[in-house]
């Protein structure tokens, strides 16, 4: 990512909170019991989703909008924004195909569903929208093949109206990130038919709900950074500020997790992303060490390939199961879905948790390391070349 200018240094704080929050979105997918399974706080962790738009609203604001308005370039500022999570989504997603190609014999009788190969969620035409990005804006009746990368289509239209914003909306984000954030958090509010649990229909509008307040966010960070010297404050007061704002965002989440204003919580969220970036508490402090700020490096990764991971070992367990007669799944049906999750106690389900997310974190190291990275740099190159052609060339005939 480019930095901008004005920002000399990462927010390492926010990297390793970014990097707790991929592991806690993972725990919530995990198909069976855990220690939060069927709490208030397993049932609100779908909006720590709408953290991570924050965060990229953010950062990206901090990167991108003094570039943009000064002639970074449009077409460059997208290619580089898709080459960043493309690679990743397509290799995942052709991993998603080919084990359906291959399991397609066997699906109907030790699969995840009980069902046949290229059905329900997983179908051909599902493949084309999830390559075009588009198979999140109201196109299909529920999430597709790669169920989390729902987010990477919103999240691209986000990029979208950020880039043309500040481009031909007058270079300055901010007004457009206040009436994004109204105008998504009214129709989330009064319109989204599942509010904050909306994904592959109105799930474009928490995407721009959450990155235009990280965008404030930004902007008050700036302003409160500008005017007052936080080196001076004790660090007893950042970190006891630091667990009370995380703390009041949790308890948020836990309140208004099923009600039709759960948009509100984001306000808690642009609470936590200002005042970790501030730093100075113990707590951004811890979240500032290097596993963790490593680990949210990967957590695109982690994001998108846990799913896959997840779904193989359920198919692995019905195999067993069939073979043994060990009762290692059980089925259930989930928003109208036949699902299935493995058998096991709270106190098992929590040990196979922890297995499983130390597995999907080692596998994220190495498709970070030989997907994204390498990924990324044709797109890179390509918008640069795009950024270096003279003006000329750039108009069409």
């Amino acid at each position: 990512m480019e930095k901008a200018q004005s920002q000399p240094a990462r927010f390492t704080a926010l990297d390793g909170l970014r990097g707790l929050l991929c592991l806690l979105v993972v725990l919530a997918h995990f198909p069976g019991l855990t220690f939060i399974h069927g709490t208030a706080f397993h049932m609100s962790g779908d909006l720590f989703v709408d953290l991570f738009f924050v965060f990229s609203g953010f950062v990206i604001v901090a990167a991108f909008e003094a570039p943009l308005a000064n002639g970074y370039g449009l077409r460059r500022f997208l290619i580089e924004r898709l080459g960043r999570f493309y690679p990743i989504h397509v290799a995942v997603l052709a991993l998603f195909v080919v084990t359906e190609l291959a399991m397609a014999p066997f699906l109907s009788t030790y699969g995840q569903t009980g069902r046949e190969a290229f059905t329900g969620t997983n179908t051909p035409e599902a493949i084309i929208t999830n390559l075009l990005l588009i198979h999140s804006i109201g196109l299909h009746d529920t999430i597709t093949w790669n169920y989390p990368a729902w987010s990477l289509s919103t999240e691209w239209f986000a990029y979208l109206y950020f880039g043309f914003a500040v481009v031909f909306g007058g270079r300055n984000f901010l007004p457009w990130a206040i009436g994004g954030a109204i105008v998504s958090a009214s129709i989330l509010i009064f319109l989204a038919p599942q509010h904050m649990h909306s994904n592959h229909d109105f799930g474009v509008f928490r995407s721009i709900l959450g990155f235009s307040v990280g965008a404030i966010a930004f902007r008050v960070f700036s302003e409160l950074r500008r005017r007052i010297d936080f080196t001076a404050v004790p660090t007893s007061a950042m970190t006891a500020l630091e667990i009370a704002v995380f703390a009041a965002m949790i308890l948020a989440q836990i309140a208004w997790a099923t009600s039709p204003y759960g948009a509100f919580v984001l306000v808690f969220q642009f609470m936590v992303l200002v005042v970790f970036s501030i730093g100075g508490g113990q707590v951004s402090r811890f979240l500032s060490i290097k596993p963790l700020v490593y680990l949210g490096t990967i957590s695109l990764s982690v994001y998108v390939i846990h799913a896959w991971i997840l779904l193989r070992f359920i198919n692995l367990a019905s195999i067993l199961e069939r073979f043994t007669g060990i009762d290692l799944v059980r089925m259930e049906i989930v928003a109208g879905e036949r699902m299935t999750f493995f058998n096991v106690s709270r106190l098992e389900g929590t040990f196979l948790a922890i297995v499983m997310i130390a597995l999907i974190v080692a596998v994220s190291h190495f498709t970070y390391k030989y997907i994204e990275v390498p990924g990324q740099r044709p797109f890179r190159q390509f918008a640069k070349r795009i950024a270096t052609l003279p003006v000329a060339m750039k108009k069409p005939a």
